[in-house]
């Protein structure tokens, strides 16, 4: 009986005992109807809120959260919090602004949601929350140098996953870079009600050393709206200034110069295009000069931008902005940079040593000096392959 009565009370002690929430993201509501994530109406009347929680091992917590604009989804000011989760498994937590305490969390962990109340300082506003747990997994480390690395992480505030610099020798620069990657894809998101997956991005660092990052980016959405969207997102980033690189940086004097530059890009692609996109590329979008207005000269772009990345041997380029209907039509190209060395700066030509040397911090680089990392290792491996050949490797 001694046994069976020590089971029941075990049972019973079990029962009572929140699970301790896990270390990690949370995102849910905070409000006076905030009981379930269920409905669209919850996200009505209540706020939308996202916290990260640092647990050690003595259960100490410290983190911080944020709520979201209602209308740009993105997030707001960090909040600090800190606290602890007590041996039952309760969540007890405060926030502070300015050293201030402005409000207090206390809930727990019923494993599948962290629930509970928030009240303010006096104690007389009371609200409710609910927060879910953010898949929050990171990808493997990559090493491009044993100097340069990445992994894919997700974008705080969203559900992408983006690749963000874990290793390089200027780590200002690499968290310059990363906060502007972060900040680019904020907002990035339907409405708190739709699928998780009605939003997604796919990436593929195409090009990375020490001087550049450069990374192909894919977006899509569906959002509940008649049909569902794709637009090309890619970035490069200028790692030694944590600059990001516009498509003009990459040639000397783009705007007296574009009309050929354009031609020398998208040439090719333009004459490939089947008969009803060329239909469209005659009469779409109209001139703005005017009914009977000279066309302007290369091949007609329909976009409203240039989106680009680097790889070792050629550079991509795509149109962006294109409305849906035509959207099929982009134009987009390989071209290798032999192609392109006329435009850019006369140092990209390769220097006689296979040594890299590291580029120094500078601000202000001229565009073009920026392809010259990717002619320099084309030159460096060119020179090892032939090395390798003729030793017969």
């Amino acid at each position: 009986m001694a046994i069976l009565a020590s089971i029941v009370a075990l049972l019973l002690a079990g029962t009572a005992m929140a699970e301790a929430p896990a270390p990690g993201w949370y995102r849910g509501l905070v409000g006076r109807t905030a009981t379930a994530l269920d409905t669209p109406e919850r996200y009505e009347k209540n706020k939308e809120v996202e916290m990260e929680l640092r647990i050690d091992d003595a259960g100490r917590v410290s983190g911080r959260y944020f709520y979201f604009d209602a209308v740009t989804l993105a997030p707001g000011a960090d909040i600090a919090i800190e606290g602890r989760v007590t041996p039952e498994g309760k969540v007890q937590l405060e926030e502070k602004v300015g050293g201030k305490v402005t409000g207090r969390w206390r809930g727990s962990d019923d494993g599948a949601e962290l629930s509970g109340t928030w009240t303010d300082p006096s104690g007389r506003r009371k609200l409710r929350f609910v927060l879910e747990r953010v898949d929050d997994r990171e990808g493997e480390e990559h090493a491009v140098t044993p100097q340069v690395a990445y992994r894919g992480r997700r974008v705080v505030g969203t559900n992408l996953q983006l690749p963000f610099l874990t290793r390089h020798p200027r780590p200002e620069v690499m968290k310059t870079v990363n906060d502007r990657i972060s900040a680019s894809f904020q907002g990035h998101r339907c409405e708190p009600t739709m699928s998780p997956d009605d939003f997604d991005v796919t990436w593929e660092v195409r090009y990375a050393s020490v001087d550049l990052f450069s990374v192909e980016v894919s977006e899509g959405w569906f959002c509940n709206a008649a049909y569902p969207s794709a637009e090309p997102r890619s970035f490069t980033y200028d790692l030694r200034t944590g600059r990001e690189v516009e498509f003009a940086d990459l040639f000397q004097n783009y705007e007296a110069k574009k009309d050929a530059i354009l031609e020398a890009l998208f040439a090719d692609a333009a004459a490939s295009r089947d008969e009803e996109c060329k239909e469209a590329a005659a009469s779409w979008p109209e001139s703005d000069a005017g009914p009977g207005a000279k066309p302007a000269p290369g091949p007609r772009l329909l976009g409203d931008s240039i989106r680009f990345h680097l790889t070792p041997t050629v550079l991509h380029v795509v149109e962006v902005g294109l409305p849906h209907v035509i959207a099929a039509c982009r134009l987009s190209a390989d071209v290798p940079y032999e192609k392109l060395r006329q435009f850019v700066a006369p140092d990209l030509a390769p220097p006689p040593a296979p040594r890299i040397p590291p580029a120094p911090i500078v601000v202000g680089v001229p565009g073009p000096v920026l392809l010259q990392s990717v002619a320099r290792t084309q030159a460096a491996v060119r020179r090892t392959t032939a090395v390798n050949r003729k030793q017969g490797w």
